[in-house]
């Protein structure tokens, strides 16, 4: 008698499981039973379909046997980047590991040939960025998405949730008050609200009354500063990003207003310089002064912006003159005698399509400043052209524009995660297709897609850009982020080829890729369906290399437990 599609299924699922990735640990110890026995538990915490309010699964502790990683070559094994001065350190304080927006840590991460998983359900919702301090408490900003607040959440390494504070709602439509930072005193600063509020983050305990979850008090407040800077106009703009200027005083800050979603028409983008000096006496806990704002006409910015010691870099979509955002910018200023001064605009191609995937028209990346082993300034971006988008790279002194690669596969390429930039290397993801479907599953594929370009110097003054390797199996979801110690890149995938993934969503990994070939190393499963479902995203670290990864109602962590791999160690 043939087997039917869903027991087929259930057949090529254990004996893969069996094969490379099986659980032989659960709830905190060695199990004594067998691993046949262990599978069906296992399974039975990662097919869920949609929200069940009912019955919801709080905690899920396991063990998994994966072949250690190990990069065939890895030339990225040493290579330090710059660090901010008032920001936390690299690899641990920001959405993007650094202030160059590398998407790369100086680790290793999870390497281990046993990896122990902890899914642990948020009740304050989706954590697109989480951060670490030195303790190995892990930070995040979460969004409830019922309720459209936010909460600054603070959780143990084993994601036992000490502390959530109320935040604000979201403002206009942009994603405002989900970037946020830490900075060098280990003080987390978000936005709430269109204000910036700083709290203590730096080792957070429970309440010392009832042992429960603690909520943190601001060590300062700024007032509204959409409404200082248009205090006559109706407040439909939002603070998107804040982080402080590379230089002399960490009570100066780049603040990037995002203007109207995919159209500007009375709040356009913006930037301003803005001082916060901490006093206890004022009210709000600090003074705020506006020390200048450049209004950016006809733009809307959907990107955080990056920083080096010479100036800020974004990205904005600009409207032409029939109404339509055909146009984009990449966007240099520096802030110099008081003034903010603009360095340069660079145009990129702008179809003027919104893809399925993309939050706006026009460019999906941030900012990644490079800096080439032949010396060579860069910032790359992705551009929005059509039928294939770009990969665009340009001096970062000047402007200039050096190349210009096509990348992924034509009609369906859209980049909204940002790149991986490091020395000569980049890899962009594919994300077309990805769509926003909360509470319900996403039932058919993301377009697959992850390529490595390789820069090479073209003459006196050009560079070259050359595909070295593409994934066209994989389908990506959040920002990938490269373990420069190991040559390991850590993704969010996910896969749709099974039957039921058409009825109860795709099951939804943290993949560990070879950045040499771009092989695929192992896959942890995270669960079936939407509420393992991360979004557009990213992943963190702390100091002990354990992965983090927040998803629809869970926080996950994935933590070295067996003998390490020796060849990483």
């Amino acid at each position: 008698m043939p087997l039917r599609p869903h027991a087929a299924y259930l057949c090529v699922l254990l004996a893969s499981l069996l094969l490379c990735c099986r659980p032989v640990l659960a709830k905190r110890r060695r199990n004594e039973h067998s691993l046949a026995s262990m599978i069906p538990e296992a399974l039975s915490t990662l097919t869920r379909r949609n929200i069940d309010t009912n019955e919801k699964l709080t905690r899920t502790e396991h063990v998994y046997k994966v072949r250690a990683p190990v990069s065939t070559r890895n030339p990225f094994s040493g290579i330090s980047l710059p660090q901010h001065p008032f920001m936390g350190p690299n690899d641990h304080a920001s959405t993007h590991y650094d202030s160059y927006a590398s998407d790369s840590v100086g680790l290793e991460g999870p390497v281990a040939d046993e990896l122990r998983v902890i899914r642990q359900r948020n009740p304050y919702g989706y954590a697109p960025v989480i951060v670490a301090n030195k303790n190995n408490q892990i930070i995040s900003v979460s969004f409830h998405i019922p309720t459209l607040r936010f909460w600054l959440v603070v959780a143990d390494k084993d994601l036992n949730i000490i502390s959530a504070t109320k935040l604000g709602l979201k403002v206009g439509s942009s994603f405002s008050g989900a970037y946020f930072y830490m900075n060098h005193l280990e003080q987390t600063v978000v936005i709430s609200s269109n204000k910036i509020l700083c709290f203590d983050t730096s080792n957070v305990t429970k309440d010392s009354g009832t042992g429960g979850t603690n909520s943190l008090k601001p060590l300062w407040s700024t007032p509204n500063i959409v409404k200082k800077l248009y205090p006559t106009k109706p407040l439909g703009n939002a603070v998107y990003a804040s982080m402080p200027i590379w230089g002399e005083d960490p009570n100066v800050y780049w603040v990037l207003l995002a203007g109207n979603h995919n159209t500007t028409d009375e709040h356009p983008a913006g930037i301003a310089v803005v001082r916060i000096t901490p006093d206890p006496t004022a009210k709000g806990g600090a003074h705020t002064e506006i020390l200048d704002y450049q209004e950016l006409e006809d733009e809307w910015s959907n990107n955080t912006a990056v920083a080096d010691e010479d100036g800020v870099y974004f990205v904005t979509n600009v409207k032409d003159a029939t109404g339509k955002n055909s146009r984009g910018y990449l966007r240099k200023m520096m802030f110099k005698e008081g003034k903010i001064v603009p360095i340069y605009n660079a145009g990129y191609k702008n179809s003027g399509i919104l893809k399925v995937g993309h939050a706006n028209i026009g460019s999906g990346t941030t900012p990644t400043l490079m800096d080439t082993k032949e010396g060579r300034k860069l910032v790359a971006i992705v551009d929005n052209d059509n039928p294939r988008i770009n990969v665009v790279i340009y001096d970062r002194v000047t402007g200039k524009k050096l190349s210009e690669t096509p990348v992924l596969p034509p009609m369906r390429g859209a980049a909204e995660a940002s790149l991986i930039g490091v020395e000569n290397a980049i890899v962009v993801e594919n994300n077309y297709g990805h769509e926003f479907t909360f509470p319900y599953s996403q039932f058919t594929q993301i377009e697959p897609g992850m390529t490595r370009l390789n820069i090479a110097q073209k003459g006196s003054d050009g560079i070259r850009a050359t595909h070295s390797w593409t994934d066209d199996r994989s389908s990506f979801l959040a920002v990938a982020v490269l373990a420069r110690k190991s040559g390991i890149i850590y993704a969010h995938t996910a896969d749709w080829g099974d039957s039921i993934s058409a009825t109860e969503g795709a099951m939804y990994f943290v993949s560990a890729i070879d950045a040499f070939s771009g092989r695929t190393l192992w896959r942890i499963p995270l669960g079936r369906g939407v509420e393992y479902c991360h979004d557009y995203g990213a992943m963190a670290f702390n100091y002990e290399q354990s992965l983090y990864i927040g998803t629809a109602n869970f926080l996950v962590a994935i933590q070295n437990y067996g003998k390490r791999n020796l060849q990483n160690a």
